[in-house]
């Protein structure tokens, strides 16, 4: 079997579960939980739906554009995230010992320091 094959069934089984836990008017698992597990799996789901685009002849091009493109500037994408990380590093340093109400970036806004600096960075 195919890595994308035993990616399926998780993919399926936690849409499933998404559905089933947020149908009822009490959900079983908290909403603060199932929002970023629906987000994640959404996205999975799409960039399945954008590995099927090349069964099709008039897209299957651009899909192969697009990967040819993305694995031609891997090197770019290394150097474009230690210069976003020059600078985001020391903010996170700077963030540490603040009050909540003082900081710069907040505590809840995303999972990780590291991904939280990264779109404090984009922003």
């Amino acid at each position: 079997m195919y890595a994308w094959n035993w990616m399926d069934m998780p993919l399926i089984l936690t849409t499933a579960l998404i559905l089933i836990a947020i149908v009822p008017q009490e959900t079983m698992i908290e909403i603060d939980y199932l929002r970023p597990e629906a987000a994640i799996v959404s996205c999975l789901l799409l960039l399945k739906l954008y590995n099927w685009m090349r069964l099709f002849d008039s897209t299957a091009f651009y899909i192969k554009l697009v990967r040819v493109t993305l694995w031609d500037i891997r090197f770019f994408v290394i150097l474009i995230l230690t210069a976003v990380a020059a600078f985001g590093i020391p903010l996170i340093v700077l963030n540490l010992e603040l009050s909540t109400d003082s900081q710069i970036l907040r505590e809840g806004q995303l999972f990780y320091r590291i991904i939280n600096m990264l779109f404090a960075q984009y922003l």
